[in-house]
């Protein structure tokens, strides 16, 4: 047994900026999930974080697609929802 401990090791943020910024986001990701067999050998290995626009995934999503239109949030007006003119909201 050691009569004491050695230094514990800390960063600050600010010297991960300059260093690697990609791991702050991957330890506040990686933060957030339980320590578990799933976070250790599925979600960490295939984590990926790209600093810039440039990443491998272009193909995925295309620039020429358009995104969807955004949800209403409040259910007053004249949005229907999808319903017939009869569940319009009584004025």
């Amino acid at each position: 047994h050691l009569s004491q401990l050695p230094p514990l090791k800390q960063r600050r943020a600010e010297e991960m900026l300059e260093r690697k910024p990609e791991n702050i986001l991957k330890k506040a990701i990686l933060g957030m999930l339980s320590r578990n067999n799933l976070r250790h050998k599925y979600i960490e290995p295939r984590l990926k974080i790209y600093t810039g626009p440039e990443h491998p995934h272009l193909s995925q999503l295309p620039p020429d697609v358009t995104p969807l239109p955004k949800h209403p949030r409040n259910r007053r007006g004249d949005y229907h929802f999808g319903f017939n003119e009869s569940y319009k909201a009584e004025e």
